[in-house]
């Protein structure tokens, strides 16, 4: 060998290689907190809240607790206290007329106040999901109910089996999609 060539252990060789170790380490590294991360975004972004209440009231008409927990979350993000434009109160945004036939199909009495306790929405809305679904049989014409009413459904299905209304196209999309986060979150969870 020539005194001029670097023989091939040469430091110049490790260096090269230490160089490559060290980049792939901080992108493990940097991968590993990006999972971190996000898992935490989602954990904030995505809250599991009222879980006891919502798997409860869902086995009893065998609903997917992750489909209520898209519910809520795209009518209030988890706000008891939350109220819309057109009158509908807390966690899941029920108007207190299609709350008082809730109670009474369901044998009771309650008042619009009530609908800011959790238990109570959760349970009237729960019943009402439920009889949309088995109103309609599937979870696009019973979350285009929930949203529009029942009247727009039975109009859109005898008409050309369209959701009419774009605000009520983007409502079942979100909780669609929301669901297989929800999906996501509780499977971790458990």
């Amino acid at each position: 060998m020539n005194w001029k060539q670097k023989p091939k252990n040469s430091p110049k060789s490790w260096d090269s290689s230490n160089a490559q170790i060290k980049y792939a380490a901080f992108l493990l590294a940097a991968l590993f907190f990006i999972v971190l991360l996000s898992t935490a975004l989602y954990a904030i972004i995505f809250p599991v809240k009222y879980y006891d209440i919502v798997k409860r009231e869902c086995d009893k008409y065998t609903l997917d607790v992750s489909l209520v927990m898209s519910v809520i979350w795209t009518e209030s993000k988890f706000r008891e206290d939350a109220v819309s434009s057109a009158g509908a109160v807390g966690l899941m945004q029920l108007l207190p007329s299609t709350a008082a036939w809730c109670a009474k199909q369901m044998g009771e009495e309650i008042t619009s106040g009530q609908l800011k306790n959790a238990e109570c929405n959760i349970r009237l809305g729960v019943f009402y999901l439920n009889y949309l679904m088995d109103k309609f049989g599937s979870h696009k014409w019973a979350l285009a109910a929930y949203n529009a009413g029942e009247g727009a459904v039975l109009a859109w299905l005898n008409d050309n089996g369209e959701i009419g209304y774009s605000e009520t196209r983007n409502y079942v999309s979100t909780i669609i999609r929301t669901e297989k986060i929800y999906k996501m979150r509780l499977k971790v969870l458990k």
